[in-house]
């Protein structure tokens, strides 16, 4: 099965799991509380999980020199949709704390919830790899450069962001990688093998989190309309696709390495952004709406970025 055959799956799948989170909030068959416990568990126990087991799986392909690579390449990522960022605050004047939110959603992926089960159903344990250090770039430079340009407009700035650095996400991928590295593989032990088992429920979980949102879409949007359909067609459009083209005809990556990391910046921002921010002391509406919409955007340009850099300029 070819890719955009993977992904048009995994994106129906999408679809149905955002669809529950919707109905079981306006059927008030779970109320927002819920949901949000749901995420806190997903993103503090069963990620973590699927990351540290997973990771062990692909000890053919993480040596030092790739993982150095892919740092690499992030690092150019954060820095060129930081630019984004800081080109949308001009081009619709977002100053103080909605300029800060801006920069927010702009410089997250959703690279846990929505580019792990794609990278996963394509590449197996490798696809996981490649989400699983880009989930845990993407928490470094949460709970250093933005948490840090937080703090500088938060009304509460006794927020200790930089012990979060520490997080479970952050552990388990180094500790994945290293049993990687060293060739360890629990595979075949039962306790292993039923956390791996609770760790895959991660790929989907994120999903019901994200269709519960879809209840609090509200005319609030429609203040907002401008720059979060920059970030839907610059940001998760024209920027990776533009990327995957040139990548693929540079010859600078393999196709596998560079479908993922195309999917990597088609993803819509981090889900936790709102509540990160809302940490902070800040109003997280704008954020939250705009998770809201790109999320939806997104199982339409994803598909449309990838048929790009794929196949719409040939091979």
């Amino acid at each position: 099965m070819d890719q955009i055959a993977v992904l048009l799956n995994q994106i129906g799948i999408f679809a149905v799991m955002l669809a529950v989170g919707f109905l079981a909030r306006k059927m008030k068959l779970a109320d927002k509380s819920v949901f949000d416990a749901l995420t806190v568990f997903t993103v503090k126990v069963l990620l973590p999980l699927f990351m540290l087991t997973t990771l062990p799986g692909t000890k053919d392909a993480a040596g030092a020199g790739k993982v150095v690579m892919l740092f690499g390449i992030f690092m150019i990522f954060y820095a060129v949709m930081y630019l984004l960022s800081l080109l949308s605050n001009r081009l619709f004047h977002m100053k103080d704390e909605l300029a800060v939110a801006n920069m927010a959603v702009t410089t997250t992926t959703c690279a846990g919830f929505v580019g792990l089960p794609i990278a996963s159903a394509m590449y197996g344990a490798y696809g996981a790899l490649v989400m699983a250090l880009y989930s845990a770039f993407d928490n470094f430079t949460t709970w250093t450069h933005k948490a840090y340009v937080f703090n500088q407009s938060a009304k509460d700035k006794n927020v200790i962001w930089w012990k979060k650095m520490i997080n479970p996400q952050i552990v388990c991928v180094v500790v994945g990688i290293l049993l990687a590295v060293w060739k360890i593989d629990f595979t075949g032990n039962v306790v292993w093998d039923s956390l791996y088992h609770v760790g895959e429920m991660a790929k989907y979980m994120g999903m019901l989190f994200l269709g519960s949102t879809l209840a609090d879409l509200n005319r609030t949007f429609l203040q907002y309309i401008k720059p979060v359909l920059y970030i839907v067609i610059v940001r998760m459009g024209i920027f990776p696709a533009v990327f995957g083209v040139m990548v693929k005809y540079a010859g600078l990556l393999d196709m596998r390495d560079t479908v993922l990391l195309t999917v990597i910046l088609a993803t819509p921002p981090m889900a936790s952004v709102p509540t990160i921010i809302k940490s902070f002391g800040m109003d997280e509406s704008y954020a939250a709406q705009c998770l809201i919409f790109t999320t939806m955007a997104s199982l339409c340009t994803l598909p449309a970025v990838l048929w790009i850099v794929i196949y719409a300029f040939g091979n």
